[in-house]
């Protein structure tokens, strides 16, 4: 898990810039696509599906969804291979696990809470 790899907030000596939060998700303004730790771990973050972010394209006949998370004022851009939650609607909170790769956050999983 994120935590034991990277420390936490009262850990004085954390080499990662993002290792704040909850412990088990981040929120997007928790979190630093530059951060060296968080591109070789899974992680958790948590935020807001923005409206009208929803893309859907196809790809070798597999569907990627293309959407962004929002939380204290930062946008997350989420690239996701999978069955897209039906409850998924703008403004409905979703906590995405997966990789920061390329500028974008590659999830392997989406729950829409």
């Amino acid at each position: 898990m994120l935590l034991a790899a990277c420390g936490n907030s009262s850990t004085k000596a954390s080499p990662c810039k993002s290792a704040k939060g909850s412990g088990h998700y981040r929120y997007v303004d928790e979190v630093d696509p530059k951060d060296k730790c968080l591109k070789s771990r899974d992680v958790r973050v948590a935020g807001t599906l923005v409206e009208g972010s929803h893309q859907v394209r196809s790809k070798a006949g597999k569907q990627e969804h293309r959407f962004e998370l929002a939380h204290g004022g930062k946008k997350l851009s989420v690239r996701y291979h999978g069955p897209f939650p039906a409850q998924a609607r703008p403004g409905r909170k979703a906590v995405v696990k997966g990789r920061f790769r390329q500028g974008s956050f590659v999830a392997t999983e989406v729950i829409v809470k």
